[in-house]
This record gives C-alpha cells, structure tokens and sequence, in this order.
C-alpha cells in the first residue's frame, strides 16, 4: 500500500469515529450484500468511499504543491 493510500485509510478511520458520523447497517443499492455504510448530514458513504475521497484529496494536494 503506498503512502498516500495508507494516510488516506487513517484518516477515514479517524472521521468515522467522530460523533457526528452515524454507522448504519444497510443492504447495497446495486446487490443484496449488507454493508456498513457512514451517515454524514444526510449522506451516506461507505468506507471505501470515504477512503478514496480522501486519496484524491491528497493526489490534487501533491498536484498543486
């Protein structure tokens, strides 16, 4: 896993742990998996998602740095 990837994870694992972040047990839209998925307002994302907003994040900063 490369630097960006592992910073991004930690960074999703400490934004799910604020009060404000609700985990809600749902089924996928797209199949009858269950996932975990992360309330934020009135979104939901799954991990994966959130971890990947946050490589783009840190992709676009070393891009403008």
């Amino acid at each position: 896993m490369d630097g960006n990837k592992r910073l991004a994870v930690e960074l999703a694992k400490a934004l799910i742990q604020n009060n404000h972040v609700k985990p809600v047990f749902n089924k996928r839209y797209d199949s009858d998996a269950n996932i975990i998925v992360y309330t934020i307002e009135d979104n939901e994302f799954s991990f994966n998602d959130i971890v990947y907003h946050f490589v783009e994040c840190l992709k676009k900063s070393k891009e403008d740095h």
